[in-house]
């Protein structure tokens, strides 16, 4: 496993099998460059999270 810690502020997707970490602001995975998770942008709008897809 490489260090995340380069990077200051990180949110982290964990997979507990797999052992895999994913950056969710592009989906990367931090592991394992060959792989990636899709993302979408999200906001915030009076408590609800709203997720552009597509």
């Amino acid at each position: 496993m490489k260090d995340h810690r380069a990077c200051p502020v990180m949110f982290l997707l964990l997979t507990r099998h797999y052992k895999q970490r994913y950056a969710l602001m592009d989906g990367r995975c931090l592991d394992d460059p060959a792989l990636s998770v899709a993302c979408w942008p999200v906001r915030l709008d009076e408590g609800a999270v709203w997720v552009q897809l597509g």
